[in-house]
């Protein structure tokens, strides 16, 4: 299960200069910089998926899916298709979490016939 984060200052708080900090902090590898971004993100990254498939052990799977492809294109190792930060962090984000949700969804579809 995600664990219970404080919400101490929400993304759309933050300075865009500063997230752009942590996110090339995380490329670098930094563990606080990933933390940072796992305290962020994580738990809407969760409800998303959540809410998508009303399955609480999928909804983490999607979750812990979508953390290991940013942490792949952040490191720039996928196909050398790495992320290149534009302030667009949280539509990237969002975009790969519904990727993996209808992902999941059409291989469900396929195996239940």
């Amino acid at each position: 299960m995600v664990p219970a984060l404080s919400l101490q200052s929400t993304p759309a708080e933050r300075d865009p200069g500063e997230l752009a900090s942590v996110i090339a902090r995380a490329a670098k590898g930094e563990e606080r910089a990933w933390e940072e971004l796992m305290h962020l993100y994580a738990r809407r990254v969760f409800a998303m998926a959540r809410s998508r498939l009303h399955d609480d052990e999928l909804a983490e799977e999607i979750t812990q899916s979508v953390f290991v492809t940013v942490a792949t294109k952040l490191n720039g190792q996928a196909d050398g298709a790495g992320y290149s930060e534009q302030g667009r962090f949280e539509p990237w984000l969002f975009r790969i979490t519904m990727n993996r949700v209808r992902d999941l969804c059409r291989k469900r579809a396929r195996h239940a016939i």
